[in-house]
């Protein structure tokens, strides 16, 4: 997910350019009653239980783009 402001030109205080932000792995929608299903390095899924594995990471970046 990515969301952006493009900075006018009409600002004269600061140049022009655009401010972001972004977030990967937000959530994850399964019924899977472990941390994660595709990260289970024993490919136990019929057992449903989870060793010795993290959750994949989420990420949320914040940013900006001058044009100068």
């Amino acid at each position: 997910i990515r969301f952006a402001y493009n900075i006018p030109e009409s600002v004269s205080w600061f140049p022009s350019g655009q401010v972001f932000i972004s977030a990967d792995n937000l959530f994850i929608i399964t019924d899977y009653d472990g941390l994660d299903p595709s990260i289970n390095p024993n490919n136990n899924a019929s057992l449903r239980v989870d060793f010795n594995s993290y959750p994949t990471a989420r990420t949320i970046t914040l940013g900006f783009k001058l044009d100068l």
